[in-house]
């Protein structure tokens, strides 16, 4: 019933070493909170950029408009299962996100004030060039030969991936 805008500020920035699919859910989980954090309409920001020190550090940030947190619930809010939610919270969207930011190496830092808005940023170190390994053509070709096993308890699905698939 509330009318949510989402920006964003991306900058070209270095490569950073992680798993797609935890970022993913990471960046996910901060949005999906600063939804939950908005009694009324309201803005949400994405910035993605390089550290004052070009080639240090990629920072993501995710600001919002929403209630704000006091300090208290700012010194708890990424324990798993603390929630401001009540029952409709289960509390592992932050604990979730800090979870994935430890596993990327990520510094994690919470700035909020009440009423105001939060923003969480993220600092991620930057892969070493001599370490970024792009695919070549060769290694497609020998992946279109591969053999992948589709297992689902519903036929209709397994069809569906083998057809997507091939």
């Amino acid at each position: 019933g509330i009318e949510v805008t989402v920006t964003s500020e991306l900058r070209d920035v270095p490569v950073i070493s992680g798993n797609a699919a935890e970022l993913r859910t990471l960046v996910s989980n901060l949005i999906i909170n600063a939804i939950q954090s908005m009694d009324d309409d309201g803005t949400i920001v994405i910035r993605v950029r390089e550290s004052d020190s070009p080639g240090d550090r990629v920072i993501l940030e995710v600001e919002d408009n929403g209630s704000g947190m006091t300090e208290e619930v700012r010194q708890r809010c990424l324990d798993p299962f603390f929630t401001t939610k009540g029952a409709s919270g289960t509390g592992l969207g932050l604990s979730g996100v800090h979870g994935i930011a430890r596993r990327h190496g990520a510094v994690l830092e919470i700035q909020s004030q009440f009423g105001k808005g939060t923003t969480i940023q993220l600092q991620f170190d930057v892969l070493e060039p001599s370490v970024v390994r792009l695919t070549s053509s060769p290694a497609v070709r020998t992946a279109r030969h591969s053999r992948i096993l589709v297992v689902d308890d519903k036929a209709d699905i397994t069809h569906l991936l083998r057809e997507w698939l091939t």
